[in-house]
């Protein structure tokens, strides 16, 4: 099913750049028990311009504002950073994507992404 998850506080993140669906792979996005249990499924994420073999998913990351999803760079638009964050109604919505590379941390609001060994 995943071959990356991220947990914060409230959310689960799995990643599956698997692209069963043809899509070119999901962020499946979990809601957290106030006891840290496994809740709800709250959305399926996907690029907005994800083709076959991309593989969004590869990696993913989670604060409680903000969702970044990563590929491997396999497909036409590999090697990019999807930023999600929240709207007013609670769903996450595609905000930037960036092709520096697929490689992430997130710690609290602060992503660090790394491009030909630079941090930026």
């Amino acid at each position: 099913f995943g071959v990356s998850v991220a947990m914060s506080d409230h959310f689960l993140v799995v990643g599956s750049p698997s692209g069963r669906d043809r899509s070119g792979g999901s962020a499946y996005v979990y809601a957290r028990g106030a006891d840290g249990s496994l809740g709800p499924l709250v959305q399926k994420l996907r690029a907005s311009d994800g083709q076959r073999d991309d593989e969004f998913g590869w990696t993913v990351g989670v604060s409680d504002r903000i969702i970044v999803v990563g590929n491997n760079g396999v497909g036409s638009n590999g090697g990019n950073i999807y930023f999600f964050e929240p709207n007013s109604t609670g769903t996450w919505e595609e905000v930037l994507v960036d092709n520096s590379d697929y490689t992430f941390s997130v710690s609290k609001d602060l992503v660090v992404s790394t491009l030909k060994n630079e941090v930026r």
